[in-house]
């Protein structure tokens, strides 16, 4: 602000002094031609000096030269003298409003500088005032965007935390309402000797669907082999049959396995035992959902008494089920028709 007031007082200063010496200028000027007429005058002889003239007493009063003729060299050089001072009297007029029109020119220019210099303080504020509105729209701004952000994780976790709810809510179903077969028990039919004995031996092996929707693409497989331990190739030929479809809490039979008869007194007295081996696979109703496998292996246990069936109980790693089993499912999953 100081170095605006000093150059507003220096422009003052300098418009004045070009004001004043433009009206000096133009003053002298005008006066040329009264200088020409009085060097006229004196370059010129000056004539004899004439008597005056007595005037009657009608005619006494204010003198009155004629100047557009003057009648001698007197009354022309008062004629010379009224046009001088009337010229002087101009010039002094003109200087007057020269003089006026200088000051009107540096208030007015005055006050232009006083509005300028208004303005530019108004300009000032509003940048600044325009700085801090930025500021405060940037900031706000900027906490706008991290609520957003914020917001914007807290709904994508969410969306993870609701698709991994979904997945496990599935999960759960699936497990809870699936088909789930499992080893129900070993039908057996038994012929006996006359002291009681056991003389003959069939033995199948039954599935249950202990869940609470059907298996789909039921394929199962029934196996017995009979030696001092499980062969190395157990279950490798299996062959199961065709698919099929089993209901729930339904049972699922294999097929007959017939023990073979001059082999049954070496299988009691122990110097042999019977492996009986099966596996079911299948599919639930869910979709993209795997193939499901059951495995059972059991030997049998002599009868106790006479008259009496053989046991079999659990043996070798050869009983669990999906991912507990010996081997993965052998058996395709079906893929399942589009709905039209």
């Amino acid at each position: 602000m100081v170095s605006l007031s000093r150059t507003i007082s220096l422009g003052l200063l300098v418009l004045t002094a070009v004001g004043l010496l433009s009206g000096s200028v133009w003053a002298e000027q005008k006066s040329q031609p009264v200088q020409s007429a009085a060097a006229a005058e004196k370059t010129d002889p000056a004539p004899a000096p004439m008597p005056p003239k007595s005037l009657a007493p009608d005619e006494a009063g204010p003198y009155e030269p004629t100047c557009q003729s003057p009648k001698d060299q007197g009354e022309k050089g008062l004629c010379e003298a009224i046009r001088a001072n009337d010229i002087a009297a101009e010039n002094l007029h003109w200087v007057r409003i020269g003089t006026g029109a200088v000051l009107l020119s540096l208030i007015l220019t005055g006050l232009a500088a006083w509005a300028a210099a208004v303005a530019a303080k108004a300009a000032t504020i509003s940048v600044k005032h325009a700085e801090a509105d930025a500021a405060e729209q940037a900031t706000r701004f900027t906490d706008q965007l991290a609520v957003a952000q914020e917001s914007a994780l807290a709904a994508k976790n969410g969306a993870a935390a609701a698709g991994r709810s979904a997945d496990l809510a599935r999960a759960a179903m699936v497990l809870t309402q699936g088909a789930r077969m499992t080893f129900a028990d070993v039908g057996k039919d038994c012929t006996f000797n006359a002291d009681g004995t056991l003389a003959g031996l069939t033995v199948r092996i039954v599935w249950q669907n202990t869940g609470n929707t059907p298996a789909e693409n039921v394929q199962h497989y029934a196996w017995i082999g009979v030696g001092e331990d499980i062969p190395a190739s157990f279950g490798e030929r299996d062959q199961p049959g065709d698919p099929s479809v089993v209901g729930t809490a339904v049972r699922l039979y294999s097929g007959t396995l017939d023990v073979r008869q001059d082999e049954i007194a070496d299988i009691v007295s122990g110097k042999l035992k019977l492996f009986l081996w099966g596996w079911v696979e299948y599919d639930d109703v869910f979709d993209e959902t795997p193939r499901h496998r059951t495995e059972y292996c059991a030997v049998m246990r002599a009868p106790t008494g006479p008259h009496r069936a053989p046991d079999f109980y659990n043996v070798g790693p050869f009983n669990g089920s999906d991912g507990g089993c010996s081997r993965p499912p052998q058996t395709p999953k079906r893929k399942k028709a589009a709905i039209q």
